[in-house]
């Protein structure tokens, strides 16, 4: 009979522990209804407090109900805790600006706690009962993640505003609506917050979803090569051109990673295959103009003058060609104005150098004159080059150098004025 006794205790034992756990489970649901009627905040932790315990509970903690109870409870008190701070933002006028602190100044424990809440609810909810309550509670859920994201992100909080977009992202997929643009969001909050690892693994992943086409890879490429890898660069660049053969930035992108590894004649051929198929484009014919341009003035990595290479000449007509070009396309285009006036300044001045070299009068009389027309030629796409932008110092930086050299006072007076001012 003792036997019996005591198994039967026990059983009894169990069973009240278990209608207890159940009775705080209806308590936490209770006490959230509370503060739906009333407001007040000690209801939510009462209801925090007895839902934790429910679901922490062997026989209620593995109940879908218990989860489904949990998720609501945190997801409202998250969103008591954005109000709160709403409110505390006395000084602040704008509504958006006043929810944007909030979020800033808001952890995301509760708004976590809940979506993972949900997420258990989901895996111990096997008859689908509460696939309803589940699928209205996620959308609201991702909706605080992206908001939290973009009010970090306006507050240079970088590092937490990607989180929150990643999990901003993982719950739209979770939805069904994987949304990459937050991901993208992720990633380039890691970038410009220097987390370059994070950033490179989201940015892959994107690559592979075809996110961004040629963008993309291209941002992607740049992290490989501030990481100092070069090869892996290249290697992207070159598989993912395949993909995007006619994509402008990844056109750019390898048309850089060509020079910058010396391979200025891929580069070009690259560029010339594309620019028959798209001779009226500006952009296009100012890249192929700059590769001319550097291959008839090559410099080492450190930016010093290197030997011109015997075909320079014919690179320096192709490039005023293809600068002409451009501008023609782009009459207000800056980059094709101000390159092609350099180019000709700096034509004029290893002329008017070499002419200094030349110790008969005469003849330096005449090559210092032919250095003194290069230079003319170059005033006015300089001089529509700062038109076009007249804050650029580069720009009048040069202008002063030709105003002088060419003896024209009044001119050179004004652009020294402009500079004072700048």
């Amino acid at each position: 009979m003792k036997k019996h006794l005591i198994i039967l205790t026990a059983c009894s034992l169990f069973a009240g522990m278990s209608i207890a756990q159940s009775s705080k489970r209806t308590t936490a649901h209770n006490a959230l209804e509370d503060y739906k009627k009333y407001h007040e905040a000690d209801a939510l932790k009462k209801a925090k407090d007895n839902i934790d315990a429910a679901s922490q509970h062997p026989e209620t903690g593995i109940e879908a109900k218990t989860w489904v109870y949990r998720g609501e409870i945190y997801l409202v008190s998250y969103e008591h805790s954005i109000q709160v701070e709403e409110e505390k933002q006395k000084d602040v006028s704008d509504p958006k600006k006043k929810n944007m602190v909030a979020y800033t100044n808001t952890s995301l424990d509760e708004l976590k706690t809940s979506y993972e809440s949900y997420q258990k609810a989901k895996e111990y909810d096997k008859k689908k009962i509460y696939t309803e309550e589940i699928g209205s509670a996620l959308p609201r859920i991702m909706v605080h993640f992206d908001n939290k994201g973009v009010a970090d992100y306006n507050a240079k909080q970088l590092g937490s505003a990607a989180m929150a977009f990643e999990k901003c992202y993982e719950v739209s997929g979770v939805i069904g609506k994987a949304d990459t643009s937050v991901l993208n969001n992720a990633a380039m909050c890691y970038k410009m917050g220097g987390d370059m690892q994070k950033a490179l693994d989201i940015y892959k992943k994107l690559v592979d979803m075809g996110y961004g086409k040629g963008k993309t890879v291209a941002i992607l490429s740049n992290i490989y090569v501030t990481n100092k890898d070069t090869a892996s660069a290249i290697a992207l660049v070159s598989k993912e051109r395949q993909v995007y053969p006619t994509d402008m930035d990844l056109l750019t992108t390898e048309t850089n990673l060509f020079l910058m590894t010396k391979k200025r004649k891929e580069a070009l051929a690259n560029l010339q295959s594309l620019i028959a198929k798209n001779p009226n484009d500006a952009q296009m014919n100012l890249l192929v103009a700059s590769i001319y341009d550097n291959m008839a003035n090559p410099k080492d990595d450190k930016g010093a003058e290197m030997p011109q290479p015997p075909e320079a000449e014919d690179y320096f007509n192709q490039s005023v060609t293809y600068y002409k070009k451009a501008i023609e396309l782009k009459p207000d285009y800056f980059e094709a104005l101000f390159n092609l006036g350099i180019l000709y300044y700096n034509r004029g001045a290893k002329m008017y150098n070499k002419a200094n070299t030349i110790k008969e009068a005469a003849l330096y009389n005449k090559e210092s004159k032919k250095a003194d027309e290069v230079f003319r030629t170059a005033l006015p796409y300089l001089e529509k080059a700062h038109e076009v932008n007249p804050k650029d110092k580069d720009t009048m930086k040069s202008l002063k150098t030709l105003y002088a050299r060419t003896e024209q006072q009044a001119k050179y007076d004004k652009i020294v004025e402009e500079m004072k001012s700048n």
